[in-house]
């Protein structure tokens, strides 16, 4: 496992963020359509944080799920064409995002 540690700078805050890089997160069907399967790597089973945004960053969908047998489903039926990037975390920790393609 690799952990990346993060410190950002501003004026005087300090934002800190953990990124772990060493989580195998797939997506499918990519392009999709209505749903979307994402599939977690057997392990830690407890609820995930899903964050779907447009490519101009704003958030299209925001949903905190409990994978069963290392996958969650998402219905996206109203989404437009278009690249989206998907987000997944899991204990504050950022396990993959990942760009789609809605059809």
């Amino acid at each position: 496992m690799k952990n990346i540690l993060i410190l950002i700078f501003a004026s005087t805050i300090l934002f800190e963020a953990k990124i772990v890089v060493a989580q195998k997160v797939t997506i499918q069907p990519n392009p999709f359509q209505d749903e979307i399967q994402i599939n977690l790597e057997e392990g830690d089973t407890s609820m995930v944080d899903i964050t779907i945004r447009n490519l101009a960053g704003d958030i299209i969908l925001y949903d905190k799920m409990k994978p069963e047998k290392n996958s969650v489903t998402l219905i996206v039926r109203g989404f437009t064409s278009g690249v989206y990037l998907i987000r997944i975390s899991q204990n504050e920790n950022i396990l993959s995002t990942v760009r789609a393609l809605k059809e």
